[in-house]
């Protein structure tokens, strides 16, 4: 992974104007640059590298260990962005720090734009306290939308897009290297959809609105707990837990990484398995997304059988 440097602040170079007859032609070493692609998370991240190889510079700003969902970018982050050549953003409010900032419409790529009406928008996405008022959610919508395969190969299309538009004479080698990604995505959609095909209803809690497109997979029916997997929820959320059960009875909670081993043993003590759905906030050191997709598709399997650790 590429560590994040502020592009485009060395890209620009003046150079001085050659005058007189005869002059040898001073070559333009803006024009000989490799374009710049800023890419707001993992997935596109790894699409823009398998795709453009070594015709472009790609980079997340994100620092390693921070959720990407939760990022907000530094002045020095903002400048080299509005400086780059393309900035993939994921859509689907994933990146809520762009309100924020000022980027042209000419530079920013909205992959998940052509499925907007596929956005899995979930009604307890956020929970608020107001003074003497207690909590309450406002719906919002889910922002992982890579999570599921049939999503991510559309999304990597528009990568593969903007490549293209971004250089054109590299189109045969960007479409070449687009074939192997979109196969591998496809074959990861089918097995999807066989292994969750017909999968019955099935109730869950999750710790965040964090998987929402893969619970869409596997016909799940989610209740989310706003818990922090590595913090005591406290008594009152534990309590909360256990009025919800009363209607919502499930042998499941999703989290997106593993919890506090005091939190899975009392979950246990109460008929609640634990298991992790990966939301791609970083990527394996031995192998890439679409192996991420292939974990949670084991673990979405084990929830829908009910195959308990």
């Amino acid at each position: 992974m590429t560590a994040w440097k502020p592009i485009g602040l060395t890209m620009f170079v003046v150079l001085p104007l050659v005058v007189g007859c005869g002059g040898d032609d001073v070559p333009d070493e803006a024009e000989d640059r490799q374009p710049a692609v800023v890419a707001v998370n993992r997935p596109l991240e790894e699409f823009a590298r398998r795709l453009g190889g070594d015709t472009v510079e790609v980079v997340c700003p994100v620092p390693g260990g921070v959720d990407p969902a939760k990022w907000r970018p530094r002045d020095e982050d903002v400048l080299a962005m509005q400086q780059a050549d393309v900035v993939l953003l994921n859509g689907a409010q994933f990146s809520k720090w762009l309100n924020t900032v000022s980027l042209s419409d000419s530079l920013v790529v909205d992959t998940s734009r052509r499925f907007r009406d596929r956005y899995v928008v979930v009604e307890d996405f956020q929970v608020h306290r107001h003074g003497s008022e207690g909590e309450h959610s406002h719906p919002g919508t889910a922002p992982n939308t890579f999570l599921d395969p049939a999503l991510a190969l559309q999304q990597a299309e528009m990568v593969r897009n903007t490549l293209v538009a971004l250089v054109p004479a590299e189109k045969e080698s960007v479409e070449s290297r687009f074939e192997p990604l979109a196969a591998e995505l496809r074959e990861i959609d089918e097995a999807y959809g066989e292994v969750l095909k017909d999968a019955p209803s099935t109730p869950v809690f999750a710790s965040h609105p964090f998987c929402a497109y893969v619970a869409r997979r596997a016909n799940w029916e989610v209740v989310h707990l706003h818990w922090q997997p590595d913090e005591d929820p406290g008594p009152a959320k534990w309590e909360q837990l256990e009025e919800k059960l009363i209607d919502h009875p499930a042998k499941w909670m999703l989290f997106a990484e593993q919890p506090l081993p005091e939190t899975e043993a009392r979950l246990a003590e109460l008929g609640i398995a634990v298991a992790v759905i990966d939301p791609a906030s970083t990527l394996p050191v031995d192998g890439g997304f679409p192996d991420v997709l292939r974990a949670n598709l084991e673990t979405a399997r084990k929830v829908v059988q009910n195959e308990r650790p």
